[in-house]
């Protein structure tokens, strides 16, 4: 199980960092490139947190509450974020200004990037033993 939430959490980092990349092409030949790299993203993030949530659920009366509480917490603020980016980017934006579409995205990305850390030293322990 660690590996799939592994190998999950190294293509959502290389999806994000791919968007954050495809500013630099400057170009609107690329916005179906970026959509569909921005359609990965989600679809990744959200078969993730599907699976965590399972694990959650079996577990939830060993797990701390306020891990719990700030699992939840913030996965919701950083999936508003990444939704509100993505809406207020549309690609032509990205395009016409692609270092203040880097400079609203880089915060996404490093906001990934802690919490699968935190996922990995506060979550992890938990649910990960007892998943049957």
């Amino acid at each position: 199980m660690r590996e799939e939430f592994e190998g999950q959490h190294r293509a959502m980092i290389e999806l994000a960092n791919a968007v954050l990349a495809i500013a630099d092409r400057r170009s609107a030949e690329h916005t179906g490139e970026l959509n569909r790299l921005r359609l990965a993203l989600s679809r990744t993030i959200t078969a993730h947190c599907r699976r965590e949530g399972e694990l959650l659920k079996q577990v939830a009366a060993t797990l701390p509450a306020t891990v719990s509480q700030r699992y939840h917490e913030e996965l919701l603020k950083w999936r508003h974020d990444l939704i509100a980016c993505n809406s207020d980017w549309p690609p032509e934006r990205v395009w016409a200004d692609p270092a203040g579409f880097k400079a609203a995205y880089r915060p996404i990305v490093a906001a990934l990037e802690a919490r699968i850390a935190w996922e990995r030293e506060a979550v992890y322990p938990v649910i990960l033993p007892q998943a049957a």
